[in-house]
């Protein structure tokens, strides 16, 4: 098996495991611009304006009976899982895509679903914010192929939760089981 799953739970992977895990995320990638591609034939001619995006973790809860049988389902968030090296993030200033975050807080809104971006600083730190709780701006920033639209967060907002890699467990049960934050 070369799944994500089995990265989860075995304890050791062969080399075979790997290498099958990695070139499925390339046909993946792969087939998101097979698919970016069509979409942009699709709508030729017509006065459509579009934006597509992609939810990377959608985290379900089974709801069982007595007996044990499923009986249903029920979405305890979405996520945004980010990484950005260290150098990207100045004094207290992180910078996530300013569209994205837009249409993300929209989504959020529409459907009821906390939506939430963990953003890993170059695997030492972690950021995780609730999008409809924070208040970042938004503006054009950057220069040549980094000019682009940011959502321009303050670490240091207490709506921000800066931790490291171990306690990413325990703040994920304050999230999705517990309700704080």
């Amino acid at each position: 098996m070369a799944s994500r799953t089995a990265f989860v739970y075995q304890d050791q992977l062969t080399y075979e495991d790997a290498f099958t895990y990695f070139k499925r995320l390339m046909r993946d990638a792969e087939n998101r611009v097979i698919f970016s591609r069509a979409l942009q034939e699709a709508r030729k001619g017509l006065s459509v304006s579009l934006h597509v995006m992609d939810i990377d973790s959608l985290v379900m809860q089974y709801l069982y009976d007595r007996k044990g049988n499923v009986v249903g389902r029920r979405i305890l968030g979405a996520f945004e899982i980010k990484y950005k090296a260290k150098r990207t993030v100045k004094g207290s200033e992180l910078l996530v895509n300013g569209k994205q975050f837009e249409n993300l807080v929209w989504f959020a809104r529409k459907t009821d679903i906390p939506v939430y971006y963990i953003v890993n600083v170059g695997n030492e730190e972690f950021y995780i914010f609730n999008v409809q709780h924070v208040s970042p701006r938004l503006e054009w920033r950057g220069e040549g192929s980094n000019y682009d639209y940011y959502a321009v967060l303050n670490v240091r907002d207490d709506k921000v939760i800066r931790a490291e890699k171990h306690e990413l467990g325990d703040i994920l049960r304050l999230l999705l089981f517990e309700g704080v934050i």
